[in-house]
């Protein structure tokens, strides 16, 4: 959210990472950093959604 200033779009990049936490960690089991990997994943759900609203806009 700090670094992008988009609260709602961060609040789905969060959720996406956290689907994909759970459908992940199971199967591979836990990375060594839990937060880190989370993150990570949010913050490039967030970079990909800013894109497609960006393409989307006229």
């Amino acid at each position: 959210m700090r670094r992008y200033g988009h609260f709602d779009t961060a609040e789905d990049a969060v959720q996406e990472a956290l689907l994909a936490a759970a459908q992940q960690w199971p199967a591979d089991g836990l990375p060594e950093s839990p937060r880190a990997w989370l993150v990570t994943v949010a913050s490039r759900r967030l970079t990909d959604l800013l894109r497609s609203e960006q393409r989307a806009a006229p």
